[in-house]
């Protein structure tokens, strides 16, 4: 009578198999998380800057006069007067970011200012 069933060399080789391929998958596999992280915490800044450039097309007097004079805008500025819904949700964190976060807003030219976080949360 045959007995049914796998023997203990089988069962080591499949599990030992199933292991290299769990290896071989794991590293592409975090380093595209981590990859879609940081683009997910460039595109929070993006939208940050975005929302900043619209705040101070509407209010023009609190944008800085001089070339290379700076002003700073916060999140809680930016959600309370409706250019962001809510403070975003930092990525690879998974914590809202603090309404006291600050963009600074610094004249370059006659015309054209640059915006930039105070404290980039991506780094």
């Amino acid at each position: 009578m045959k007995k049914k069933g796998f023997t203990l060399i089988e069962l080591l080789g499949v599990i030992t198999v199933l292991a290299i391929l769990s290896l071989l998958v794991s590293v592409p596999v975090t380093k595209f998380i981590k990859d879609a992280n940081q683009k997910a915490c460039e595109e929070q800044v993006d939208n940050i800057i975005i929302a900043t450039k619209l705040w101070g097309r509407d209010h023009i007097e609190s944008l800085p006069d001089n070339i290379n004079s700076k002003s700073t805008v916060t999140l809680n500025t930016l959600i309370k007067d409706g250019y962001l819904k809510e403070a975003p949700t930092n990525p690879k964190t998974k914590q809202k970011l603090s309404p006291t976060l600050q963009v600074s807003i610094t004249k370059k030219g006659k015309k054209y200012f640059e915006y930039k976080l105070v404290n980039n949360f991506c780094n």
